[in-house]
């Protein structure tokens, strides 16, 4: 009791029932765990390699490829909802790859043109400093 009449609250001291306790964790709930969501669950599951035979060649393919190939074996026999499905994938696998390269031409036609800009700034900047050079000489 003596020691704690003695103990002077203030700057750089705090109250001793506020402090850390020895022993006792300043979280001990801890921080809560990431909470995963459908997508992110599928998309990790479904790039999940797995070792496989083919053709005699041991090999390495993520769960996703090996779904598409037999999706595509289903349909190269026949199945109609197999076919249907490679039918709408496929289509769609177009349509992002046109889409990406109409970006891409357009994107490479802004650079050229901010390029020729420049290209153009720098040329008459090179003209200005010529005449400058080439002005009239003066004799000493």
């Amino acid at each position: 009791m003596a020691e704690e009449k003695d103990y002077e609250v203030g700057f750089k001291k705090p109250p001793k029932h506020t402090q850390f306790k020895k022993g006792q964790s300043g979280n001990p709930s801890g921080r809560p765990k990431k909470v995963r969501n459908e997508e992110e669950i599928m998309l990790r599951e479904l790039n999940a390699l797995v070792p496989i035979t083919e053709g005699g060649k041991k090999k390495s393919m993520t769960k996703m490829e090996i779904v598409l190939k037999r999706q595509v074996n289903l349909a190269m026999q026949g199945d109609p909802k197999a076919v249907r499905f490679v039918s709408e994938l496929y289509r769609a696998a177009k349509k992002n790859r046109e889409a990406a390269e109409g970006e891409e031409v357009m994107t490479v036609t802004l650079v050229f043109e901010e390029e020729e800009e420049r290209a153009k700034e720098i040329a008459e900047s090179n003209r200005r400093w010529r005449e400058r050079l080439e002005g009239p000489e003066e004799e000493f």
